[in-house]
C-alpha cells in the first residue's frame, strides 16, 4: 500500500470515529433535552389536574388530552402502588396519583429531527473532510515517496 493511501486511510477512518463519537454524545444529550422538556410539560399538566376547581370528569379529561395532547390516568392508590412506566411521569397528590404520557408524538418527531439532523450534518461533514484529507495526504506523502 502506498504512503498516500495509507496515510488517508488514517485520516479518513480517524475523521469517521470522531464523527460517530460526537453524533453519539450530541444525540444523546439533545435527547436528554428533549425528554426533560417533555417530563417538564408533563409535570405542569399534572400539577393542574391536582390543585381542584374542577371535577375530573371523562369529559373534561378528554378535553384535557385534546388541549394539551397528553395522555394520562388518574389512580386512587399511594404513589408506590402505582409502577412506573417508561415515558411516564407519576405525580402525587392529595387522594391518589396523576400519571402522565410525555412520549407524544411531537415528541417523537423532535427525536426523529435530532437524529436525522445529526446523521445528515455526520455525512456531509465525512465526505467533505474526505476530500480534504485527499488533498492533504497527496501533498504529504509526495516528499516520502520520492
Amino acid at each position: 500500500m502506498r504512503t498516500r493511501s495509507r496515510m488517508l486511510l488514517a485520516f479518513i477512518s480517524a475523521h469517521v470515529i470522531f464523527t460517530l463519537v460526537v453524533g453519539l454524545v450530541s444525540t444523546l444529550l439533545l435527547q436528554g433535552f428533549l425528554r426533560a422538556q417533555a417530563e417538564s410539560s408533563a409535570r405542569s399538566l399534572a400539577a393542574v389536574l391536582t390543585s381542584g376547581g374542577f371535577s375530573l370528569t371523562p369529559a373534561v379529561q378528554e378535553r384535557m388530552v385534546e388541549l394539551t395532547g397528553y395522555e394520562f390516568e388518574l389512580f386512587e392508590q399511594p404513589l408506590q402502588q402505582v409502577p412506573a412506566v417508561p415515558g411516564t411521569v407519576r405525580i402525587p397528590f392529595e387522594g391518589g396519583v396523576v400519571r402522565v404520557e410525555y412520549r407524544t408524538p411531537a415528541y417523537a418527531a423532535a427525536l426523529r429531527g435530532v437524529w436525522w439532523a445529526t446523521v445528515l450534518v455526520g455525512l456531509i461533514g465525512i465526505a467533505v473532510f474526505a476530500i480534504i484529507a485527499w488533498w492533504l495526504s497527496s501533498h504529504l506523502s509526495r516528499p516520502i515517496e520520492q
